[in-house]
This record gives C-alpha cells, sequence and structure tokens, in this order.
C-alpha cells in the first residue's frame, strides 16, 4: 500500500490519471490542479475532539464529492466510505485513515 507509483509515463497509477482527468491544469496542461497543502491546512483547523469528527468527516466528504468517479456512503456510526471501482486485474487497494483529533 505505500509502495512508490509512477505519476507520469505509461505504467502511471489509475488514481494520477482521474485526478488529471477531472482537475486539469491550466489551458489543459494535464497537471493536477487540486491543491493538497490548502485542503490539509483547510481540514487540520476544523476542531475535531476525540469522538465529535462530524465536522471533518462532513468536509472531506464535500471535497470528494466532486469526483463523480467514487461511490460515497456513511456507517452507521458516520465513518465515510468512499468506493472506486477499477477494471483490472490488480489486488484491490484500500485506505484508510482516522479523522478525529485532526484539528
Amino acid at each position: 500500500m505505500f509502495a512508490k507509483i509512477d505519476v507520469n509515463g505509461p505504467n502511471v497509477d489509475p488514481l494520477y490519471i482521474l485526478l488529471k482527468k477531472e482537475r486539469p491544469g491550466f489551458l489543459g496542461s494535464g497537471t493536477i490542479k487540486w491543491n493538497f497543502t490548502k485542503f490539509l491546512v483547510d481540514l487540520l483547523n476544523i476542531p475535531s475532539p476525540t469522538g465529535f469528527a462530524s465536522a471533518a468527516i462532513d468536509f472531506v466528504e464535500k471535497e470528494l464529492s466532486k469526483y463523480k468517479q467514487l461511490e460515497l456512503s456513511r456507517t452507521r456510526k458516520g465513518a465515510l466510505v468512499a468506493k472506486w471501482e477499477v477494471k483490472s486485474d490488480l489486488p484491490p487497494v484500500a485506505l484508510t485513515a482516522h479523522a478525529d483529533t485532526l484539528g
């Protein structure tokens, strides 16, 4: 899960293909337009003490909803699940994150 991936060239990771397609850069340059630093700063400034992460989860859900390939849902305890189905022979990949105590 923490392996190095290609972001350009013939073996580019599917995630980067999606990001470049969804948020093309200036004049369609293909560079990623999304400002990840701003996203992190905004997220880290949302108060989210242990057990009260709903505002942080709402923020992440709003940001991820911009990517129409993602299927977003909530568990009964309020966790956000983002599912992206890709046709591939590669094994499935999962990523988890802990959202409370960020800000």
